[in-house]
């Protein structure tokens, strides 16, 4: 039985996306232009560490982080790094059918390959439609942090909005009677707008820094996904009203960005906005439009306005592992030592924060 473990780096994309290709099912979060653009946000270096047995391959990407941006830690600890994984829904992918064994073997090289890269704790959200959470079983923890919503594209298009929830119904039939109309902007001519009210947006809900993305993530964006992103706005007497940016790829629709103008919010532009969505990916033959969740993952209004597009839900899960127990000790007592509070450190545990050494308690 011959096996091999190797890390590939996101600036060789061609060799990334061939490993990519090869899988069974993935989304564009796991390719290497979606790396690259967190690469060059200053997030980490994207790797993806990649095992082969046997003609069968199972991959996970990664970002890797130097712990010296952390504050508090010793020279020592400053000279290591963590692991992470990009904004959205990644993940490891595989081929189907690989066997218990296989996985086995496929979890402990990858905690191989971390330790050599002087990673001493790994934390990485999963795919929700994928569930590809039953390939980490042998290494780390699965814990489920919320649910997501989406849109079975597969049921005829009037059996989709029929499940809407009946103020969904009523608000999308009011806000297209007054004359508000959605489409996809095929030529990208109302991208300004789009970054104009997304802006307008993070600034209404006073979003947090992790969740608000500017112009040159944007360009950036648009440039490595290419024809795989999409730009939908809603206008209504030619005022550009509602905006948003979705992801086409391997027949998942996924809804990435959006904003709304404060002063038509009584019109319930989204709602027009990603009910055209999903009429456009029905005829595009997509199986699946994923709304996504709340903010943090929460049941919170971001999630109920989700929710009333459908009642089909998925368990959002991530993976925390600790890769160096040793280290990973060392380094949350040294944060410790410097908060000068072991209370607060805790309090970051309980809260389920990990790795809890970059807790902000």
């Amino acid at each position: 039985m011959e096996a091999q473990c190797e890390v590939i780096f996101c600036d060789n994309s061609s060799r990334w996306n061939s490993v990519v290709s090869q899988c069974s099912a993935y989304d564009f979060y796991h390719t290497a232009g979606y790396h690259l653009l967190h690469e060059r946000q200053g997030l980490g270096r994207a790797v993806m560490i990649v095992y082969r047995e046997s003609g069968k391959v199972a991959a996970m990407p990664l970002l890797i982080r130097s712990l010296a941006g952390v504050g508090g830690l010793s020279d020592s600890l400053s000279k290591l790094n963590d692991a992470t994984s990009v904004y959205g829904y990644p993940g490891p992918i595989t081929v189907n059918s690989l066997g218990v064994e296989f996985l086995r073997r496929f979890d402990l090289a990858l905690i191989e390959r971390l330790s050599e890269l002087k990673v001493i704790s790994a934390f990485s959200r999963l795919h929700p439609l994928l569930h590809n959470h039953n390939l980490l079983s042998y290494v780390g923890q699965i814990s489920q942090v919320g649910w997501t919503v989406s849109i079975d594209l597969t049921l005829p298009t009037e059996i989709q909005r029929a499940r809407y929830r009946k103020d969904h119904k009523y608000g999308i039939n009011r806000a297209r009677r007054a004359g508000v109309i959605a489409y996809r902007d095929a030529d990208w001519k109302h991208y300004d707008d789009f970054l104009r009210l997304y802006t307008m947006t993070m600034e209404r809900v006073d979003a947090d820094e992790a969740y608000y993305f500017d112009q040159a993530y944007c360009d950036q964006l648009r440039k490595l996904l290419g024809p795989n992103l999409h730009l939908f706005v809603a206008e209504l007497d030619g005022v550009v009203i509602s905006a948003g940016l979705f992801s086409l790829f391997q027949n998942i629709v996924q809804f990435h960005l959006s904003g709304s103008d404060t002063e038509y919010l009584r019109y319930a532009p989204s709602k027009v906005l990603l009910d055209e969505v999903r009429i456009w990916a029905s005829s595009q033959g997509a199986k699946v439009f994923h709304l996504g969740g709340g903010v943090g993952a929460r049941k919170d209004g971001v999630f109920m306005f989700k929710a009333g597009f459908s009642d089909r839900r998925h368990e959002f899960k991530v993976w925390k592992c600790v890769v160096n127990e040793d280290a990973y000790n060392q380094a949350v007592a040294e944060r410790k030592n410097r908060n000068n509070s072991s209370t607060s450190a805790l309090t970051s545990t309980s809260n389920g924060y990990f790795p809890e050494y970059r807790s902000s308690a």
